[in-house]
């Protein structure tokens, strides 16, 4: 009986290194785990952000292409609106027609301004 019990003893002690032996690598594993979670969490969070600084980028960058092209079809469509007289309102034309008879060419008076001048003298 002795010898079963010490040899139950010996099988006993062997359990419990093997116990801590498993214990220590479970240890190990689940610190592995959480640090994986970790940087899983992480590389997800800096993902998402640098999903989302590209998709703010693009979209900047379209609205800054439309607003382009917006600006340069009205900067387009008002120089034609400009130099075409039928596009002209009623107002411009008679404003257009008040100047010219208040401020005749200087290629029309010159002409009679000698005259004149040559006349007095």
């Amino acid at each position: 009986m002795r010898r079963g019990l010490e040899r139950m003893k010996r099988k006993q002690a062997k359990a419990k290194q093997t116990q801590a032996l498993y214990k220590a690598k479970i240890e190990e594993a689940e610190a592995i785990y959480e640090m994986a979670k970790a940087a899983r969490e992480v590389s997800e969070l800096s993902a998402d952000i640098e999903q989302q600084v590209f998709i703010d980028i693009k979209q900047q960058v379209s609205f800054d292409a439309v607003n382009h092209e917006f600006n340069t079809a009205v900067a387009e469509l008002t120089l034609e609106v400009d130099n075409e007289e039928e596009y002209q309102t009623p107002s411009e034309t008679k404003t257009d027609e008040r100047i010219s008879s208040a401020f005749p060419s200087t290629t029309e008076t010159r002409p009679a301004e000698r005259q004149k001048v040559e006349v007095k003298q």
